[in-house]
């Protein structure tokens, strides 16, 4: 049989978008930030995830008329400084259709959803967009009201429904859903998002709309994978110390507005440590701390201890709490193992707090961060 025109497109669609795929590897050149050998390796790893994470969101479940509520990060699947205390849960939705988000939240210590649009996760907004936005649609665990079953029920459209109610508007096709759960055998129960409005099922799959997912996947890898390289290269201009973050920038890419975020990148030499000093810990709902790598993944914490948080970490005798960074342990169990890496990015999140936190950083010899866990133990 002749070859069929829907065939040649789907080709010339499948070439452009490996054609377009290939420039992501552009980000294993990049100069403005240091790379070792794991992190080329670990560049490699992580485009081929953005591109598996890219699927889910670009096509699988990118029709808002057939929700799938997706993980946006796990164990493996990492960007942009993902909280391994979190649980991201992601829909795309639209102000056509009504939903009903349903879920166990009593393992959280705070969740919160979040409706936005997908666009401004990986390219941000203008300061003007930003005030417009900051009205945008936004629940947390603080105002949620529970059924009599312990459970929370949100519906999410454009006109207002039932006690918790998320509004969408045109510019809305994505939902987030955070759930922060400080101890890591909890996890939410049944979280769930369905339809209610009855106005129809979800098209079906064409030639034509697979050819306009396919760029989108493509340029979806590539703009996150410049953007958040793109942070790390101007955390070097603060290595090792651990300045607030721009707070309305962060918000305006999907940022939780109750979380304060503290973004930098972190450089420890062999037989060195980097030591973070928290003087105190302000009145807050949760908090935590983690290494993450150039690209902005969190480290493995299937593996080693890469972080801490409020229910995890040892204050110390005067309340506050002290962070050893290394590649050996000193003997302290607020010790993050660097797993091999000279250098990365690091990010510390307080929620609900009652006012901002102060780090204090030293880089030091590995001798000292062992006579200083001593001290502290």
């Amino acid at each position: 049989m002749p070859v069929s025109e829907r065939q040649r497109m789907a080709r010339e669609s499948w070439v452009g978008f490996c054609e377009r795929l290939k420039e992501a590897g552009d980000q294993l050149l990049r100069e403005d930030f240091p790379m070792e050998e794991l992190d080329v390796a670990e560049g490699l790893r992580y485009l081929t995830h953005l591109v598996f994470a890219s699927v889910q969101r670009n096509l699988d479940g990118a029709d808002p008329a057939k929700p799938m509520l997706y993980l946006l990060c796990d164990e493996r699947i990492k960007s942009g400084g993902d909280n391994p205390d979190n649980r991201y849960y992601v829909a795309a939705v639209s102000n056509a259709y009504d939903y009903l988000l349903t879920g166990d939240f009593s393992a959280c210590s705070y969740y919160s959803i979040i409706a936005l649009d997908k666009a401004e996760m990986t390219t941000g907004v203008s300061a003007e967009e930003r005030v417009r936005r900051a009205a945008a649609a936004r629940l947390n665990s603080s105002s949620l009201l529970k059924e009599s079953d312990g459970s929370v029920q949100v519906h999410i459209s454009a006109t207002r429904m039932g006690r918790n109610h998320l509004p969408i508007d045109d510019r809305t096709n994505m939902i987030i859903v955070r759930c922060t759960i400080e101890k890591h055998t909890d996890r939410p129960g049944n979280v769930v998002l369905r339809r209610i409005d009855g106005r129809g099922g979800a098209p079906a799959l064409t030639v034509e709309g697979m050819c306009a997912a396919l760029p989108k996947i493509a340029d979806h890898v590539l703009q996150t994978a410049a953007f958040f390289a793109g942070w790390t290269a101007d955390f070097q201009s603060h290595v090792n110390q651990l300045p607030l973050g721009d707070q309305g920038y962060i918000r305006s890419t999907g940022g939780d507005p109750n979380i304060l975020y503290y973004l930098s990148a972190w450089s420890v030499p062999e037989g060195q440590a980097l030591v973070v000093h928290l003087p105190e810990i302000p009145a807050c709902t949760a908090w935590n701390f983690q290494l993450c790598n150039v690209w902005f993944e969190s480290l493995d914490y299937t593996e080693a201890q890469i972080h801490l948080n409020g229910a995890t970490a040892r204050r110390d005798r005067d309340g506050g709490v002290t962070l050893i960074l290394s590649a050996s342990d000193p003997r302290h169990p607020n010790w993050l193992n660097t797993t091999g890496h000279g250098g990365g990015t690091m990010c510390m999140r307080f929620t609900g707090a009652a006012q901002p936190a102060i780090a204090r950083t030293a880089l030091v010899t590995s001798a000292a961060a062992a006579e200083l866990a001593k001290r502290l133990a």
